[in-house]
């Protein structure tokens, strides 16, 4: 899915003092951001991608 149709997921929540950048985004497309959301996922940004963590 192109960049401009996804929506920018903080991986550390800006309600917990998560950054508004790009070091904190990952792109989801907005089924998946909601799906990611519904089901409490976390995630860690690493050099290669990011990885996604059940609760």
């Amino acid at each position: 899915m192109p960049a401009t149709w996804c929506d920018a997921h903080h991986v550390v929540p800006w309600a917990n003092g998560g950054r508004s950048d790009l070091s904190n985004y990952a792109l989801l497309c907005p089924r998946h951001h909601t799906w990611v959301h519904e089901h409490g996922l976390t995630a860690t940004i690493t050099a290669h991608g990011v990885i996604w963590h059940l609760r």
